[in-house]
């Protein structure tokens, strides 16, 4: 998949850390399917959107970031969130026929 421009400045900058996992999902086969650069929830905030659920092993030790389980149909089901940059790396739910009850 193509990364535009527009997604190429979000996913530079994701921090170090969010970069690495980010790195890992393109390799297992996930792909960005959303990008964020705005005032929400913080000012300046950044966010990358997966189009699948996390394909990786979920890590939840990495020293300033946290790791959610949104798991909310209206936004997104998981997310990697690093504390200090105030970047995100979000996944969303597989497919379309998506049932959360």
């Amino acid at each position: 998949m193509a990364i535009n421009s527009g997604n190429q400045e979000a996913i530079g900058r994701l921090s170090r850390s969010l970069k690495n996992i980010f790195d890992k999902e393109i390799v297992a086969g996930n792909e960005v399917v959303e990008t964020y650069i705005g005032d929400w929830p913080y000012q300046d905030t950044t966010m990358v959107f997966l189009k699948k659920p996390f394909l990786t092993p979920i890590q939840r030790s990495i020293p300033g970031v946290e790791y959610r389980l949104i798991n909310d149909p209206h936004y997104w089901k998981a997310q990697y969130h690093d504390l200090e940059s105030k970047t995100l790396l979000c996944c969303k739910f597989d497919g379309p026929n998506f049932n959360p009850l």
